[in-house]
């Protein structure tokens, strides 16, 4: 009898563990929406050191409608901007998701130092840190946006020196107007040149040539400095260019090499230094670029040392026209 009731017992036992074996699942169902959540998934960040990330030039990167594209791509770009400094060197990583920046950015100077590490999400700024050339890190400002920055400067030298504030050409006819004189008829009083012996406001040219071939033209108008300054080597090649409205340097100022090459670019606004202002070796390249803001701060966007006070490369020195005794 007892004998029996084990062997109830054992039947029951291994029933029991068979139906609960069936019926549980072997492995997490998927739901009917897992597909289609799948299918709508963002991808994953790219990476900057995988090769079989997508990298592109950040100079031939397209913004359409607020999302980056490759040249000609109808899908907003996935992978890393790259761009390099003008004078050789990494200057900047840029992850990009789904054309907007997500990941981690880095800036580099031109010693090849980390100078901004800037976390994105989504196209948002998340975090920064940014340190000097000698890797002190600095305050963080909370407001400017090192991705955007790049942008404007990539724009601004796709457009080029802005437009020239209505500068205008040399006056050359007219009842008071000369085809030119010498800078030695002129004589200055209170700012305004006069032609020597008369008490009428100059307007027209002025010129000189100098022993070793060089020379410079001026205009004039109603006796202030008005229109194209031009310097030249012996040779012939323009030394630099500036203009001037009313007495007051305005316009873009740019200075040249010898051979031709540039050499210095700024733009000045009412005699006061606005915008980029960019210096060239004799190979062409970039060694330095800085911006000037409307409030008069300088911001270092590529120079291994910050401007002088006086950073603008003066005029070649020529004689002035006299000043009036009286």
């Amino acid at each position: 009898m007892r004998s029996k009731l084990i062997w109830v017992s054992l039947i029951a036992v291994l029933i029991v563990g068979t139906v609960v074996y069936v019926t549980l699942p072997s492995e997490k169902q998927s739901s009917p929406d897992e597909p289609t959540r799948l299918a709508g998934k963002r991808e994953s960040r790219p990476s900057a050191t995988s090769k079989s990330t997508r990298r592109l030039d950040f100079g031939k990167a397209e913004k359409r409608d607020g999302l980056l594209y490759g040249p000609g791509d109808e899908k907003p770009f996935t992978g890393v901007l790259d761009q390099e400094h003008s004078a050789g060197g990494r200057q900047a990583q840029i992850p990009v998701r789904d054309g907007v920046i997500d990941g981690v950015m880095k800036t580099f100077d031109l010693n090849g130092t980390l100078r901004v590490r800037a976390e994105y999400e989504n196209g948002k700024l998340v975090s920064k840190r940014e340190w000097d050339k000698d890797g002190v890190e600095l305050n963080d400002d909370g407001d400017s946006d090192p991705f955007d920055a790049l942008l404007a400067t990539r724009e601004a030298e796709r457009q080029g020196p802005a437009p020239l504030p209505n500068i205008p050409k040399p006056i050359l006819d007219g009842p008071n107007a000369s085809g030119g004189i010498e800078i030695s008829e002129l004589q200055e009083q209170g700012g305004v040149a006069y032609r020597t012996g008369t008490r009428v406001p100059y307007t027209g040219r002025a010129h000189r040539r100098l022993t070793d071939g060089s020379r410079w033209e001026r205009n004039y108008e109603n006796g202030k400095r008005h229109g194209e300054f031009k310097y030249y080597f012996p040779n012939g090649h323009v030394q630099s260019r500036e203009y001037y409205v009313n007495g007051k340097k305005d316009g873009v100022y740019t200075m040249y090499y010898e051979d031709g090459q540039k050499r210095y670019e700024a733009e000045i606004d009412n005699g006061k230094q606005i915008g980029i202002a960019t210096s060239w070796n004799q190979q062409g390249q970039v060694v330095s670029r800085w911006e000037y803001t409307e409030d008069g701060q300088r911001i270092n966007l590529q120079s291994p040392t910050p401007p002088s006070e006086n950073s603008i490369p003066a005029s070649p020195v020529v004689d002035e026209p006299a000043s009036a005794n009286n």
